[in-house]
């Protein structure tokens, strides 16, 4: 079938138009409602729809006869929802944050009047309010009734706690994002007390990404303002004078430009395989309630020796204390109430032994070499997150002073959690995925040690003396690709940022800006750098391709400097003028990339847990001039994988065919002898080789490029996950 722009009027058009009328009818089907009584707009995602509604409401500043408009959403609400807020106050209205305490206060026992008709006197007599808030907090899965449409919108002078009530007229909005995933709302049954509601069609069935609507009860045709016109939505207008008369149809009138009608036709074949693969919503709804009630039971019934919980759960804390005193038996009677009041979200955070949290960045990390997608962070929530945290605002702003932001893997501030770790069930989820989480669980953080090590204490003058040496020398000269190691019996300079040349190169994204890193692209260890001092070359080879030889002087010093950024950090570096560089780059690793040189280090910040700590001297190394790592410390990593695979460990098993060895960790330093016992560099604060003396920063904080088997660029669990068994994956 030809599917063609619904705006032109030619067969292929008007085939489309019908295609997509027909996916509107079956989107309110499932809502229970018909095009009578709601129409749908689409848009590219429950964002934009969140958006679009607080840009047609007629918000009202407050005036000498009226109290003006009021914006009241709940705490727990997406920061799509909760960025409302802004529209609304831009627009006059006065914003209030709502508890669900508060809000269940407000609505009282549910359900409540029949909800008012929309008032038809005019706007600067009974302004109009928006009370929002989520189905399902999709931070931590918990419901609250949409029963509490009927008190928000009823004509009553108060609330259900006796406090006055705005006159006004008030409209509810949904966002049903979250809840909509494994669950039916059922509009039809709420007569008329939901104005608008806000989804998301990625989230039901994982396609289109780009495609989302907002529904819009039809009463409200009259009263709703548009600010932006764009094609398709004027029966007519003129370009000379300010004048335009918009489409009748609610969907007619906000749906700017052309729609997406590619991957709305698309849409209702995933709605008609989906009734084929699952048959109902309330089986779906069944099947998600019953499997996250056990994956909750069984993470309470995980503790470690000492007896203290593993998982902290984040639950509404009557459903967490019907779990504590549950047994197996008991679940399918406490099934009805958990489904009312949770959906199949599960938030959390992890506990050490001793007491001490887990990061979410770890947790995550280690979930993903077990093939354990996970969402981890604030789930762009930052009520229910800071709620559940116990975070202040100004907890919030001192973490972003010192560091910290969305996206990034600053898992634990002062010791707490800036995050949490959430696992989401569907449709398609089975019993063996969630005893597969179980496992995990046990296997990698039951009796886990703490990440924090031993207090540092001071080299003792006889501690040098021991049968120590330094057994290889290895620089980077290329961020994140292969070691050049220094031949032993060479010596090699130092230099202000530590051995020269490490680091002094990276490759950047040239469609984003930032560095190049072989967590992401593990084929970045078959690109090998090689300095060479007399020649004043860097010579690169990688398989398949042709040797590139570049000399050392050969950045163009006329060139304007590049904005790149490394570990969060902004720094300027210059790109090679030959264009052949790029490409041969960018050949080898599929997509646009940048040769990047460094001409002089900067100090950047280094992680350090000392307060308003200057940072260190750095090229594109990440946070630390150098890394040492012990031979003794890389063995008894060998022996504990050797152990676990003894035990049955597949990941352990599968290692062993390619043995450890220290170069796997990607030091500039590697130290051996007889006289090192394992880890005892946790306690080290100084290193002495010949006359130059190392001072012994913090300890590296491990992540997944451990696993990269740096020959052959193949992905592994090992030995990440024996480090998290028996140190904490934070350190090696």
């Amino acid at each position: 079938t030809l599917y063609a722009n619904p705006h032109s009027q030619h067969p292929a058009a008007l085939a489309t138009a019908d295609a997509v009328q027909a996916v509107r009818t079956r989107i309110l089907a499932s809502c229970n409602v018909t095009e009578l009584e709601y129409s749908v707009v689409f848009t590219a995602n429950a964002t934009a729809a969140l958006k679009l509604a607080a840009e047609i409401v007629p918000w009202q500043a407050p005036g000498d006869a009226v109290d003006g408009s009021h914006f009241w959403y709940l705490e727990d609400a997406h920061v799509s929802l909760l960025g409302m807020r802004e529209l609304a106050a831009a627009s006059g209205a006065q914003v209030r944050c709502l508890t669900a305490a508060e809000a269940h206060q407000l609505a009282g026992p549910v359900p409540g009047p029949t909800p008012a008709p929309i008032a038809t006197r005019a706007p600067r007599e009974r302004p109009f309010h928006v009370v929002a808030y989520p189905i399902q907090c999709n931070f931590s899965g918990a419901r609250y009734p949409v029963e509490w449409t009927f008190r928000f919108k009823d004509s009553s002078d108060s609330w259900a706690d006796g406090t006055p009530r705005p006159p006004g007229t008030w409209l509810t909005l949904l966002d049903a994002a979250s809840y909509l995933t494994t669950s039916q709302l059922d509009l039809g049954a709420l007569d008329r007390a939901v104005d608008l509601v806000a989804l998301s069609f990625y989230k039901i069935f994982g396609f289109p990404t780009g495609l989302g609507a907002l529904l819009i009860r039809n009463d409200l045709a009259s009263h709703l303002c548009k600010r932006y016109f764009g094609g398709g939505t004027v029966l007519a207008a003129t370009a000379r004078e300010p004048w335009q008369v918009y489409r009748p149809a609610l969907s007619d009138k906000f749906e700017d430009g052309t729609i997406n009608f590619a991957d709305i036709v698309a849409l209702g074949h995933a709605y008609r395989q989906w009734d084929k693969l699952f048959i109902s919503m309330p089986t779906v709804t069944r099947h998600t309630a019953a499997l996250t009630l056990y994956a909750a039971y069984g993470m309470t019934r995980l503790s470690h020796a000492n007896g203290r919980p593993l998982c902290m759960l984040y639950l509404d804390p009557e459903l967490g204390r019907h779990l504590e005193e549950a047994h197996e038996a008991d679940l399918p009677a406490l099934l009805p109430m958990w489904t009312a009041r949770q959906g199949p979200i599960l938030n959390l955070n992890l506990r050490r032994e001793d007491g001490m949290w887990i990061g979410y960045a770890e947790v995550s990390r280690l979930a993903g070499l077990n093939g354990i997608n996970l969402r981890a962070g604030g789930a762009c929530n930052p009520g229910a997150l800071h709620r559940w945290l116990g975070l202040e605002p100004s907890d919030v702003r001192r973490n972003l002073k010192e560091g910290h932001a969305c996206w990034d893997d600053h898992d634990l501030m002062n010791g707490r959690p800036t995050g949490s770790v959430r696992i989401s069930l569907g449709a398609m989820t089975r019993y063996r995925d969630v005893a597969h989480w179980l496992a995990f669980l046990k296997e990698h953080f039951v009796g886990q040690p703490s990440t924090i090590p031993p207090p540092l204490l001071p080299v003792e003058p006889h501690d040098m003396q021991r049968d120590c040496r330094l057994s290889a020398l290895a620089i980077y000269p290329i961020k994140s690709c292969h070691a050049m190691a220094i031949n032993a019996g060479k010596s090699w300079p130092l230099a202000e940022h530590g051995l020269l040349y490490d680091r002094e190169w990276s490759l950047i994204d040239a469609r984003t800006g930032r560095a190049l890193s072989q967590k992401r692209y593990p084929r970045m260890c078959l690109i090998r750098p090689v300095v060479d001092r007399h020649q004043q070359t860097l010579a690169v080879t990688a398989p398949g391709h042709p040797d590139l030889r570049i000399r050392l002087t050969g950045v163009e010093k006329g060139r304007e400097p590049l904005d790149c950024r490394i570990c969060g950090d902004n720094v300027l570096a210059r790109r090679y003028a030959p264009p052949h560089i790029d490409g041969w780059f960018s050949s080898v690793l599929g997509f646009p990339c940048h040769l990047v040189r460094q001409d002089a280090p900067t100090r950047r910040t280094d992680g350090s847990a000392i307060p308003n700590a200057p940072g260190s001297v750095l090229l594109f190394a990440n946070d630390s001039p150098f890394l040492v790592v012990s031979e003794a410390s890389t063995a008894e990593t060998v022996r504990w994988i050797a152990e676990r695979a003894a035990g049955g460990s597949m990941e352990a098993i599968e290692s062993r065919a390619k043995p450890l060895t220290a170069a796997r960790f990607r030091s500039n330093l590697v130290v051996g002898g007889a006289g090192l016992t394992p880890f005892e560099e946790d306690r080290w604060t100084g290193l002495q080789i010949g006359g130059q003396f190392f001072e012994v920063m913090k300890p590296c904080l491990r992540c997944q490029m451990i696993c990269i088997d740096q020959e052959t660029s193949e992905v592994a669990k090992e030995p990440y996950s024996t480090l998290a068994v028996h140190r904490g994956v934070k350190q090696l």
